[in-house]
């Protein structure tokens, strides 16, 4: 089994090569920051999480818990919500974890990462995590929402364009 959380993904070798464990019958899952991939701030995302789906990958959009009650015990106001912001690929018993966005715009980066092998405490402690946040997401909510982003990006271009051609 393979787990990729990440906060932002746009590498297309880890693309293709989750899609072609999945089809060599590996179970993948793939859990990303909402806000990211709906705004697709990470260039090209919602295509590659997209083309995951298709493969039949599972991916998740996750965020983080409301701010206010956190700010508010610290004395200051704060709204909106946390971010999905952990950073790893767990294969079996193996983990990359760090602080590396699994971007292209990350390999310019100064990052850390390490390669751990989970002992059967610290794997069932994240097995927990994840049960988690497969049951907080809807797979289906996600497919809608990438699909209504990407129309409004295409129709704002398309409202550029055409005001761009009228002088």
């Amino acid at each position: 089994a393979v787990t990729l959380c990440c906060y932002g993904m746009d590498l297309v070798p880890i693309v293709e090569a989750l899609i072609a464990r999945k089809r060599a019958g590996c179970v993948i899952e793939i859990f990303v920051d909402h806000g990211t991939a709906i705004a697709e701030t990470t260039h090209g995302e919602a295509a590659y999480l997209e083309a995951l789906m298709a493969a039949s990958v599972p991916v998740a959009l996750l965020r983080g818990e409301l701010k206010q009650r956190f700010y508010e015990a610290v004395g200051r106001k704060g709204s909106g919500r946390g971010i999905q912001h952990s950073k790893f690929l767990k294969v079996g018993p193996l983990a990359i974890i760090g602080s590396a966005n699994w971007t292209t715009s990350s390999l310019s980066n100064l990052e850390l990462n390490a390669l751990v092998e989970m002992s059967p405490a610290g794997a069932k402690d994240l097995e927990e995590k994840l049960n988690i946040w497969r049951r907080s997401t809807q797979k289906s909510w996600l497919q809608d929402q990438v699909a209504v982003a990407r129309q409004r990006r295409y129709e704002e271009k398309q409202r550029k364009a055409a005001s761009a051609t009228h002088y």
